[in-house]
Order: structure tokens, then C-alpha cells, then sequence
């Protein structure tokens, strides 16, 4: 059977700009039968304000969680469920969650190996995976100061992965991580942004959590080189309308005029968070 997908656009906009891992929202992911690897000891949340495309005037907001374990960190999206977003689960609904920012990506950290585990899901039903080793950008110091958290932090500077990162660590949370893939510093980042204001992490709270579970990754998940998973990601952004219609969707585009078209050609803007 196939499935049909209508969008509401006006005539003149049929190329659908975003910026994202996955072009569409997704469901949550279901870490049902996931590993447990260790506990979590300390529970980081931030919030990332990111911009869908470069110099857009709005931004988008998502909340994600780094939980640090004796052996493993992970860190993951992990929105704050409403009372609305519950009642939904438990009706069997499935709760979604953007494509964009870094909400489709789980990256575990195995402090023992120094090895990254990072996996990404860009369409519903395909999770890849990479690994990569423990690294970190090469800070520059920075004489700025500021307050986040009541914690008196620090200012650094590195560029990483195509982007320059202002970073604020705080020496008296004795702890070398950060958000996503950032860290390498003395003290726990607390604020990171780059210098485009594409992406700004902040930390909105840090708790002890002494039972919390770290789970491992999508144990379904396909091995795939990183630049494999970024060339195709590039791909599904450029050729969505193309890809969606191969694997048997049919998708008409409902114009305000209430005329329809193919909408076989529609593709996305694909600006990720690593650019090189």
C-alpha cells in the first residue's frame, strides 16, 4: 500500500529548507532491549538553541542529556516530557521528535578505550553506526569571565570539526566533558557556541544520579564509515522527493491555490554541525 504524504505550500515554495540530520521528524527512539553498560553518576542537561539554516533570524530549541558514568558518557536527546506527551505514550502514540540539530544522534563515550561509539538515525527504520578515537579540540585560553550556574566559568576558543567554538568551563566542577563531542578542558563546559551562532549549547542543570541506567546503542544499527553516513545524508537531503518515492510513498504538494503537483523533486538544505 502506499502512502501518501500531502504539504501545504504555497507554489512558490517548493524547495523546503531545514537544517538536520534527518530531513523530517522522527519518532523517539524505542531503547527497548538496549544494553545497560554502567550507571550514570551525574546527569548533565543542556539546552541547544540552533538556527535550521545559516543566517536565519529564529532558532530552534531542543534539550539533550549527557550522563557520566565510572567507565562510559553518553549523550543523547532527551526532551522534558509534558503531561500531554505521557498521556500520548501510554495511548500508544508515538511521541515525535525533529530531525534537525543533533536530536537524531547518540554519541557514547568508553573512557576505558578512548573510543567513540556514535550512532545517527536519519530515517525511521535505519540507524548507522561509526566509531571513532577519543578526541578533542586544541584550546586557546581566553581572559573572559562569567557566571552560569553560580559556577564561575572560564572562557576558551578552538576550532573543530569546520566550526570555531567559544566555549565557558567551570575549574571547580572538576570534570573534561561537554556537550556533543566537546571537552578536553579543566573544568566541565558549561556553555558552547560557534562562532556563526548555528549552534549554542548551555547547560540548564547538573544533578547527581546514582541510579540512572547508561544504556549502549541501537544493537541493529549498520556499520558504515562517517564520510559514508555524511554522503549519504547529503543525499536524502538533496534527493528526498526522489528517495521517498522509490521506497514507495507518493507525495503530492497541495499549493495554496489548491492545485497539486509532484513532489518528487522537494529537497532539503543540508547544513550539519560537522562540516569538515
Amino acid at each position: 500500500m502506499k502512502i501518501i504524504l500531502f504539504l501545504l505550500l504555497s507554489a512558490l515554495l517548493l524547495r523546503v529548507e531545514t537544517k538536520a540530520q534527518s530531513p523530517t521528524s522522527i519518532p523517539l527512539e524505542d531503547t527497548k532491549g538496549y544494553p545497560i553498560l554502567d550507571t550514570a553518576q551525574y546527569s548533565i542537561r543542556y539546552g541547544l538553541s540552533y538556527k535550521r539554516k545559516p543566517q536565519a533570524k529564529s532558532t530552534k530549541y531542543q534539550e539533550l542529556e549527557l550522563q557520566i558514568g565510572r567507565r562510559y558518557n553518553r549523550f543523547y536527546y532527551a526532551p522534558q516530557m509534558t503531561e500531554a506527551d505521557k498521556d500520548a505514550t501510554t495511548m500508544d502514540a508515538v511521541p515525535l521528535k525533529a530531525g534537525d540539530g543533533v536530536a537524531t544522534t547518540v554519541v557514547l563515550l568508553d573512557k576505558r578505550e578512548r573510543q567513540r561509539i556514535v550512532t545517527i538515525r536519519p530515517q525511521v527504520g535505519k540507524t548507522f553506526i561509526y566509531t571513532e578515537t577519543e578526541e578533542y579540540p586544541e584550546w586557546e585560553m581566553l581572559s573572559g569571565e562569567q557566571n552560569i550556574l553560580n559556577h564561575h566559568c572560564k572562557q576558551a576558543r578552538a576550532s573543530y570539526r569546520g566550526r570555531t567554538y567559544i566555549a565557558w568551563y567551570a575549574p571547580e566542577v572538576p570534570m573534561p566533558v561537554g556537550p556533543w563531542k566537546l571537552g578536553g578542558l579543566p573544568g566541565l563546559i558549561l556553555k558552547a557556541e560557534d562562532d556563526k551562532g548555528e549552534y549554542v549549547f548551555e547547560c540548564i542543570e547538573i544533578k547527581k544520579a546514582m541510579t540512572e541506567p547508561i544504556l549502549g546503542v541501537n544493537p541493529r544499527a549498520i556499520p558504515m564509515e562517517f564520510r559514508q553516513i555524511e554522503l549519504y545524508i547529503k543525499n536524502l537531503h538533496k534527493h528526498f522527493g526522489k528517495i521517498a518515492t522509490s521506497e514507495g510513498a507518493h507525495i503530492t504538494l497541495i499549493n495554496k491555490d489548491g492545485s497539486r503537483s509532484d513532489g518528487s523533486h522537494i529537497s532539503f538544505v543540508y547544513n550539519p554541525i560537522e562540516l569538515e
